[in-house]
């Protein structure tokens, strides 16, 4: 293997196919293969400009005085972070490899192939940067941000961007052409006419937006989190008409309103919706970046336009918190009740309280609240072993009395109060007779343990009560009828701690254990339900039949031979009826 001994600077923002093509021109190679030979020592390498292949071989090679490893030469010269800047970490990770060994299926790790919009036919430039380069650099090249699909006009100076004379359908495959004055013409066609100038700065918003991607790319999400986040997104710009229904026909019409004005320039996507469905349910297939960056750019105006409780974070009012009163909740869960908007912000100690807004009016509620978390339990006990009356819990709770009976039951802590330490009876008798004073030093007392007493987590303690009601929990869950899978969000859902088992994972070990050696497999819960069937039908005197079973249990006949196992392990051959 050689070392190169040039490799040119690169410019700001340039592409590796316009380095790889300007080391050609200034070392003056004979010809296109002699050049890849000499790259990567392989002249079967096809010059991609946007994700290019066998970079490993070329890092391998560079000179000493380049410091530019593999991973460097994919994440500042070539386009890798556009086309996976909504993907998965693991879908990122194989197009990765494949650009570090071979391009060839860089793009089918991506479903680039399915994408509507699609990839260039020239390499394009624009007028303003033009001069700017011929003015500090005294040559031509190629920048990234022109060079990414979807984008029509530049993101730095909104100049709608030109079509060179580097053709790829006319060239060959394995071409390096650098950017000159003569094949960048100054008279070159525009990619598109913008006939109306008001469309003109969204196209430089959303170039902007698609620009940002390559030097700021967004944290590795799976389909399912996109979708998740767009879902909020349009919760809170009033999009759903149910709790998770999206009323679709008001969001297709408050897109097209403001956003027909772009799509008129892209035919592929213009003359259909269901892309921009898939965006917004559960995401199957690849879709494209641009696609992704008009819909958080439509929701950002929407966003602008609707923010009914103000920007964020938003305060927390657990009294029981040492971050009382701070803004610590960062999310903020919508949804529609009837006409009115319903917020329910909920913060990472497991407090929540919810606030609504009249469609009427624009009235914002004051704070509801909705549920304390894990917090609760061990306060709420030491006060009723502490003998408080039912109103003075209520007021450290900042609760109504109801409802902290209510809680009290739903916790399975006792109503019954014991006598206080020091009883009303006890303080009227050291007062000399003054009932008034009696009740005032009582009071005084209760407010002193208050202060004296922080209130802390037995996490210990909490840990092994979890854990017992857990058990207690799955066994009663596994007799219900309908039969329901035993999933984590289910046994959370049923203990009243939803999401936060998880979140305080650390603290909760033998919580954890249990809930991990309760849950169900899908594989096993199929299993239950075809025995819970056979027992249903044996004890109503029904035949045993095979496909009987199968449908009473919702099954396809895919399962039927487990069916059959499970039946004849517990029949005997006559009984079963095998059709």
């Amino acid at each position: 293997m050689s070392t190169l001994a040039y490799f040119p600077a690169p410019h700001p923002d340039e592409l590796l196919y316009s380095l790889l093509a300007r080391y050609r021109c200034n070392v003056g190679m004979p010809g296109v293969m002699h050049t890849l030979d000499g790259l990567f020592g392989n002249r079967h390498v096809v010059a991609a400009y946007d994700l290019p292949g066998h970079l490993a071989a070329l890092a391998s090679r560079l000179p000493s005085g380049v410091k530019f490893d593999v991973n460097e030469l994919i994440d500042r010269f070539t386009l890798f972070h556009y086309y996976t800047a909504f993907v998965s970490a693991g879908v990122r990770q194989q197009a990765r490899k494949a650009m570090m060994e071979g391009a060839a299926s860089a793009y089918v790790r991506l479903g680039m192939t399915a994408f509507r919009i699609r990839r260039l036919t020239h390499l394009r430039f624009c007028p303003a940067c033009r001069q700017q380069m011929l003015t500090e650099h005294g040559e031509l090249y190629w920048r990234r941000i022109h060079q990414l699909e979807g984008i029509l006009v530049c993101a730095e100076h909104g100049c709608v961007l030109c079509n060179s004379q580097v053709e790829f359908a006319s060239g060959s495959r394995h071409e390096l052409v650098a950017a000159t004055v003569a094949n960048c013409s100054a008279k070159a066609q525009p990619v598109v006419v913008v006939s109306d100038a008001a469309v003109l700065p969204q196209l430089k918003q959303l170039a902007m937006r698609c620009a940002e991607l390559l030097q700021n790319p967004p944290a590795p999400q799976d389909p399912i989190e996109w979708t998740e986040f767009y879902r909020q997104q349009m919760a809170r710009a009033g999009f759903f008409k149910l709790q998770a229904t999206i009323h679709q026909q008001r969001f297709l019409a408050a897109f097209h309103s403001k956003c027909d004005a772009i799509l008129a320039y892209f035919p592929q996507i213009s003359g259909c919706d269901d892309w921009l469905i898939k965006l917004v349910r559960k995401q199957r297939t690849a879709i494209h970046p641009y696609c992704h960056a008009m819909l958080q750019h439509f929701l950002e105006l929407e966003g602008l336009s609707r923010q009914p409780f103000g920007q964020g974070p938003w305060c927390c009012l657990n009294p029981l918190a040492k971050h009382v009163n701070s803004q610590s909740i960062t999310k903020v869960q919508m949804h529609r009740n009837q006409r009115h908007h319903v917020g329910v912000f909920e913060c990472e100690c497991g407090y929540a309280y919810t606030r609504n807004i009249n469609p009427t009016t624009g009235k914002i509620s004051p704070p509801r609240f909705l549920r304390y978390g894990p917090m609760l339990e061990p306060v709420l006990r030491r006060l009723r072993e502490e003998g408080w009356s039912l109103r003075a819990q209520a007021r450290l709770l900042h609760l109504d009395p109801k409802t902290v009976s209510r809680l009290g039951r739903e916790l399975d802590i006792s109503s019954v109060i014991p006598p206080s330490r020091a009883s009303i009876t006890d303080v009227y008798a050291l007062s000399g007779g003054d009932i008034r004073k009696a009740d005032g030093e009582l009071r005084s007392k209760k407010k002193t343990v208050i202060r004296a007493s922080p209130l802390r987590i037995d996490w210990q303690g909490l840990d092994h009560r979890l854990a017992r009601k857990l058990e207690e929990l799955a066994l009663a869950m596994r007799d219900m009828v309908p039969l329901r899978q035993l999933t984590a969000s289910a046994l959370e859902r049923a203990l009243g701690y939803r999401g936060w088992l998880i979140n305080h994972r650390h603290q909760l070990p033998l919580t954890i254990a249990k809930l991990t050696a309760v849950i169900e497999r899908t594989e096993d819960f199929q299993l239950r339900r075809v025995q819970w069937v056979i027992n249903e039908h044996s004890q109503k005197h029904i035949p045993l039949q095979v496909w009987r079973i199968l449908r009473a249990a919702g099954l396809p006949s895919a399962h039927r031979t487990q069916v059959e196992v499970i039946l004849g392990a517990n029949l005997l051959p006559s009984n079963v009826r095998r059709r």
